[in-house]
């Protein structure tokens, strides 16, 4: 089966989930604050389906790390009900990426939610199929048939999926990238 088929109805776009404004404010935070941020192909590695490591940077938002970021625009957010867990910043400079991986936040996630931080076309999160990425098939040519989705790089949108299923990853970004990671 098309793994793409099995999780499209867990995916969702949440258009202009977080302000412009929060968005350029956590950008200002992640580049005043550079030592936040941890070396994932190092530290907390998050595995790819076939056992590769992604190349990027993350940075945990929560009331203990981040206490002014959290106290004004997290504290009290919920999603369908749900409270927010955790959040994570992720840094990607210009060529690094995330591989096919399913996220393991463990059994109580009911919700992730995938906000860039800044537009960029080129830029983008893909659900779906991870032999598109690992035979370096054409990205464009494998949504056209099915097989994955891409959502490029909004500024403040939210890219929603439920639990913990869903395949997803980050081609090599052509610029530096900042995104926001939150889990419900």
């Amino acid at each position: 089966m098309n793994h793409l088929d099995e999780i499209s109805d867990l995916l969702h776009v949440l258009p202009d989930f977080l302000s412009h404004d929060v968005c350029n404010e956590i950008v200002e935070y992640s580049e005043s604050n550079p030592n936040i941020f941890y070396n994932r192909n190092k530290t907390n590695i998050n595995y790819g389906v076939n056992g590769d490591v992604g190349e990027y940077y993350a940075a945990e938002v929560s009331h203990r790390s981040s206490r002014d970021l959290w106290k004004k625009h997290f504290k009290d957010l919920e999603f369908d009900g749900v409270g927010l867990t955790e959040g994570q910043i992720n840094k990607y400079n210009k060529g690094a990426f995330i591989p096919p991986h399913n996220d393991r936040n463990g059994i109580f996630t009911f919700h992730t939610i995938c906000i860039p931080l800044q537009t960029n076309d080129d830029n983008c999160l893909i659900f779906g199929d991870p032999d598109v990425y690992h035979n370096n098939i054409d990205i464009e040519e494998a949504q056209k048939e099915g097989r994955i989705e891409i959502f490029r790089d909004k500024k403040g949108y939210g890219y929603h999926f439920e639990g913990t299923k869903p395949i997803h990853w980050v081609p090599p970004v052509t610029t530096n990238r900042y995104s926001l990671v939150l889990i419900f």
